[in-house]
Order: C-alpha cells, then sequence, then structure tokens
C-alpha cells in the first residue's frame, strides 16, 4: 500500500507535507506507483499517518502542480505521470550514482548547516502553510522580478537593517547569488574582466568562468582591496563583501570604503557587495551597507540561506537606474527561479517582524557559541594554538595550529575520523564553523579533535 512507502519523520526540520510530497514523487519516479493507480483521500492519509488534513492537502497539491498526480472529480487523487520501464531503469541508474545530499558526521564544523536552537521551523511553516491554503495566489506563474510584496518589505528591511538605500523597483529576486550573476552578466553584456580577492569567492567565480569571463586576484592591504588596484588594472567588476575583507578577514573600515568607490567611479568600474550575513555581526553593531555611500556605484546582493533556512533558497540585488532600465527592457524572457510560495511566506514573515526577531535571537546564540568554541580549543590545544580570528559573518573560527601538518592533511584526517571541519583557508590550518554544531556537544568535538591530531602536535 502506498502508507508503507511514505516514510515520514516528526523529528525531521524538513517541513511534513514536503517529506510527504518527496515520497509519493519517488514511489512514482521508480514506478511504485503505476499510471492512474488511486490514492488515499486526503482524510484517510492523514488518519494513517496522524498528520493533519492541511498537511497533506498541501503535499497533493504540489503533486498536482508538477503532474505527478491529478485530481479526478468524483474519483479522488490518481497517478498521472507514467514512467516507462526503460525510464524506471535510467532513473535507478541515475540515482545509484549520486552521492547523499547529507552526509552525517559524527561532528560538523561544516558551513551548510544552521542552528536548529536559532531556526523557528515552526512558526516559518506556519507562514508557508498559510500561503499554501490559499489557492488564488498560487495558480498565476511568479513576477521574473520577484513577487511585489516581497520586493516592498525587502525595501523597508534592507533599509533598517543594513541601511539600503532603494526602492522596490530597483530590487531583483532569485534563488540565491549564482542566478543573479546569471542576470547581471547578461545585462552587462560583453566580456568582462572581474576583479576579486583569491579564494574568497568560489561559487561566484564558477559563475564568471562558465561565462567565459577574465578574472584577476586584487591586491590586499590588512583593509581589503587597494584602491590604486583598482586604478591601474581597470576591472569591469569588483566583487568583495566589505564585512570580510583584507588580509586580516575584517570588516573595511569606511575611508577605505568611500576610497574604493571613488576609484570605481574614476575607473567604470561597477561594486558588487556580497553582504554574505551581513545582519549577523554580535560583537560590534554591524556597518550600514558599502551601497548606502555610493548607490550608482555599488550593486548590493544580500540572501537569507544562512539568515533563516540553508533550503529557503532566495537571494536579491539592488541594481542602480541605467541598469534596472536595462532589466526591464528583458525581464519578460526570464523565468523566476524562487519559490513563489515561499517568496509571499518571508514577505509576510519580514513584515509581522519575525525575521528581526529572529536575527536577535541568532546573534546571541551564535556569539555564545563562537566563545564556546574558543574557550574549549584554547582549553584542549593549551600552548599549541599560535593564532586564531573569530569571523563573524562567516560564523567561523580559524586557528594556526602548531603541527607537523598541513591544513589540506589536517582537514583529510580529521574527514576519516567522522569530523567535519572547513578546507584550508589563507595562513591558517584548521578552521571550525559553529553554525550547524549543537552548543552542547562542542566541548566533546573539540576533544574529538586533540585525540585525532594530537600525535601530530
Amino acid at each position: 500500500m502506498l502508507y508503507d512507502c511514505l516514510q515520514i519523520d516528526k523529528n525531521s526540520p524538513a517541513p511534513l507535507y514536503q517529506q510527504i510530497y518527496t515520497s509519493i514523487r519517488t514511489a512514482v519516479e521508480q514506478g511504485a506507483l503505476a499510471k492512474d493507480a488511486k490514492l488515499p483521500s486526503i482524510r484517510k492519509l492523514s488518519e494513517s499517518l496522524l498528520v493533519s488534513k492541511t498537511t497533506v492537502e498541501s503535499a497533493y497539491h504540489q503533486l498536482c502542480a508538477e503532474g505527478y498526480i491529478r485530481n479526478v472529480p468524483r474519483s479522488g487523487y490518481r497517478v498521472n505521470a507514467e514512467i516507462t520501464a526503460a525510464n524506471r531503469e535510467l532513473f535507478l541508474a541515475e540515482s545509484s550514482s549520486i552521492e547523499p545530499e547529507h552526509k552525517i558526521y559524527l561532528y560538523d564544523f561544516g558551513t551548510k548547516a544552521v542552528d536548529n536552537s536559532t531556526a523557528n521551523l515552526k512558526t516559518w511553516k506556519k507562514y508557508v502553510r498559510d500561503i499554501l491554503n490559499r489557492e488564488y495566489l498560487l495558480n498565476t506563474y511568479g513576477e521574473p522580478q520577484g513577487e511585489l510584496s516581497l520586493r516592498k518589505s525587502l525595501e523597508r528591511y534592507s533599509f533598517s537593517v543594513r541601511g539600503v538605500n532603494c526602492f522596490e523597483k530597483n530590487i531583483v529576486i532569485a534563488a540565491g547569488t549564482q542566478p543573479l550573476l546569471y542576470i547581471l552578466c547578461g545585462l552587462m553584456g560583453k566580456k568582462l574582466k572581474i576583479a576579486t580577492e583569491k579564494e574568497a569567492y568560489i561559487q561566484a567565480e564558477q559563475i564568471f568562468r562558465d561565462l567565459r569571463h577574465e578574472i584577476i586576484y586584487c591586491d590586499l592591504d590588512k583593509h581589503g582591496v587597494i584602491p590604486d588596484y583598482i586604478k591601474n588594472e581597470k576591472p569591469d567588476i569588483l566583487l568583495i563583501n566589505p564585512n570580510s575583507s583584507g588580509k586580516d578577514r575584517k570588516s573595511m573600515p569606511i575611508e577605505r570604503r568611500m576610497k574604493l568607490i571613488e576609484s570605481a567611479k574614476n575607473s567604470g568600474c561597477l561594486i558588487i557587495e556580497d553582504d554574505y550575513n551581513g545582519e549577523l555581526r554580535y560583537t560590534t553593531r554591524p556597518i550600514p551597507a558599502m551601497q548606502s555611500l555610493g548607490t550608482g556605484q555599488v550593486i548590493y546582493m544580500g540572501s537569507f540561506s544562512k539568515i533563516l533556512l540553508p533550503g529557503v533558497r532566495i537571494g536579491y540585488m539592488v541594481l542602480p537606474p541605467y541598469l534596472i532600465e536595462k532589466y526591464a527592457k528583458v525581464s519578460a524572457f526570464y523565468n523566476q527561479t524562487a519559490s513563489k510560495t515561499e517568496q509571499l511566506a518571508l514577505s509576510r514573515y519580514i513584515d509581522d517582524g519575525k525575521l528581526e526577531a529572529h536575527l536577535r535571537k541568532a546573534r546571541k546564540q551564535y556569539s555564545l557559541k563562537s566563545q564556546r568554541l574558543l574557550d574549549c580549543m584554547q582549553k584542549s590545544f593549551n600552548g599549541k594554538i599560535l593564532k586564531y580570528r573569530i569571523n563573524e559573518t562567516s560564523l567561523t573560527l580559524d586557528f594556526l595550529l602548531n603541527i607537523q601538518l598541513s591544513g589540506e592533511e589536517i582537514f583529510s584526517l580529521l574527514l576519516k575520523n567522522g569530523i567535519n571541519t572547513v578546507n584550508q583557508r589563507d595562513g591558517y590550518n584548521l578552521t571550525l564553523s559553529f553554525s550547524g554544531i549543537d552548543f552542547e556537544k562542542i566541548e566533546e568535538a573539540v576533544k574529538s579533535i586533540y585525540n585525532s591530531i594530537s600525535s601530530f602536535l
């Protein structure tokens, strides 16, 4: 029966409706549910799984929207997709060759998770369910530029939290930074020379390489990119994160920001301000976005993957007037990559003050965790830490250990022992993210790190 192939875990951070949707979709794709097979009614399935009828209804609506099932009047829901034997074998072959999406580690100091204690899943799911239950909101395609309600919310939010000066008409929304960069490069309309800090924006660099643009690496000092470098090299675009810049990965001083804007203006260079987690500074008050100093020269980019949830793939950029005019002429030819449901839910989440409350809680929790991690490392590696660095916006700590191993070797050795860390960084040989690991596990995890590499100290 269908109940046998459905797998839901009420302790999982994934919404229950999404778990039901995924199980049924997989059953159809693998051929376990044949075309025209009858599905249980919403009431029967909700009673069997001990979930609300709204949860099952939301899953069924999504499956109908994607064509996996259909609602037959007076007959109920039936499988709509037909999976042939050849397709099924191909699907199984491809599935068997794909590594699991999420590896399970004994201790995870990687950057691809957020703290469960800060993720307000219950409230977020409530907002998503509310949108899913309003079918009139979902029976049309999303706006290519992004839902108007969310753009208005972001206009207010980005100004109040980051000091960004913009109107909703200047905001473009997509499913993260990479899709936004594709759009931006298309608007530039030529082969570009792009300057950035080495090994600081690997995912962005991949986009630029895919589009055959030239990438050059900036000269840096302790404050970040040296303004004369822009003057001499004359790149078309400078990509930076002013909150984590320069050799020391610290916040760029206001004076340097203003000099960079002036140098870029004189050289005809656009600055992309990747404000990754700019809202999450917790030891000092967040510095207003660089965009507020040069609205015509700086393209601001923000996202919500680490601030809210990694699975919420929504990013936005604020374009200066002449670029938004270019975008307006071609926007109808773009498909929106961000979920319309999540955009509308996020708009209400912001307007109701939930996101700012979430940020206050997250800042406090990450402050406690970073200090806890530092204390445990200093206690376990007594005298073996040559230097360290706290990176607030990336939620990581860098350590230079007095050890006979390179950063790559430490990373590989710890991984073999079930401990995931961040791969080697400039001038340091151990980088630990405290974003996803539980506060209570930090001490035992650090002891495990020490035991794994102590023979090399």
